[in-house]
C-alpha cells in the first residue's frame, strides 16, 4: 500500500514538474525584441530594396525619409514610411501611396528570418489595415515570414496602415524534451528506491 502511493506521489510530481518546465520554455519563446528581422520590398516579383531591421522597443525601427531616398527598402517608397516591428506584431504605414498595376505578378513586402526563440514558429495571423482592398486573402506565409500582395490595388493619397498580428505555436525542441524526460526518469528512480527501502 505505501509503495503505491509512492509511486501515486512520484508521478503526481513528475507531472507537476513536466508543466513546469514547459511553461517555462513556453514563457522564453513567442518574441521578436531583439532578433533581425529583414524586410523586402518586391515590385513584378524582383527585389527593389531589402533591409534588416533590429526589433527594439523604440518606435519605429525603421523610418524611411520618402522619394525613393535612403538606402535598402526605404529607396523603394515615394512617401514617408515607417516599420515598427513588436513581439508578435509587424507594422507599416506610408504617408500616402499611388496605384500598383494589375499586370504585376507581386507588390508588397516580404518580412523573413522571423524568429520567435523557443521553438516557436508562425502558424497564422491578424490582418487590421486602411488600405482599400487588401485582405487576409493578400497575405501569404510560412513558419518563419509573412508577406503581403498589393497587386493591383489602388493605394490612396492619404496615410494608410498595414497592421499583422502574428500567431505563434511553440513546439519544444528536442533536447529540452530529452532533457525533461531524463530528469523524470531519474526522480522516479530515485522515488521508488527511497520507497523500496522502506
Amino acid at each position: 500500500m505505501t509503495r503505491h502511493r509512492g509511486y501515486r506521489l512520484a508521478w503526481l510530481v513528475a507531472a507537476i514538474l513536466a508543466v513546469f518546465v514547459l511553461e517555462c520554455h513556453v514563457a522564453r519563446a513567442n518574441s521578436l525584441i531583439g532578433d533581425t528581422v529583414t524586410a523586402t520590398y518586391l515590385h513584378n516579383s524582383a527585389v527593389v530594396g531589402s533591409s534588416n531591421i533590429l526589433v527594439e522597443s523604440p518606435f519605429p525601427e525603421l523610418s524611411c525619409p520618402g522619394g525613393f531616398s535612403g538606402t535598402g527598402i526605404c529607396g523603394a517608397f515615394a512617401e514617408v514610411t515607417t516599420f515598427d516591428i513588436g513581439a508578435l506584431k509587424i507594422d507599416m504605414n506610408e504617408d500616402a501611396g499611388n496605384a500598383y498595376s494589375a499586370g504585376y505578378t507581386f507588390n508588397g513586402v516580404d518580412f523573413t528570418n522571423l524568429n520567435f526563440g523557443g521553438g516557436a514558429h508562425l502558424t497564422g495571423f491578424i490582418l487590421s489595415t486602411t488600405l482599400p482592398g487588401l485582405t487576409a486573402s493578400d497575405i501569404s506565409f510560412t513558419s518563419s515570414s509573412i508577406a503581403f500582395n498589393a497587386a493591383g490595388l489602388s493605394f490612396p493619397d492619404n496615410s494608410y496602415d498595414i497592421d499583422l498580428t502574428l500567431i505563434t505555436s511553440t513546439v519544444p525542441e528536442p533536447s529540452s524534451l530529452a532533457l525533461l524526460g531524463a530528469s523524470l526518469v531519474g526522480f522516479v528512480f530515485l522515488r521508488v528506491r527511497r520507497s523500496s527501502r522502506r
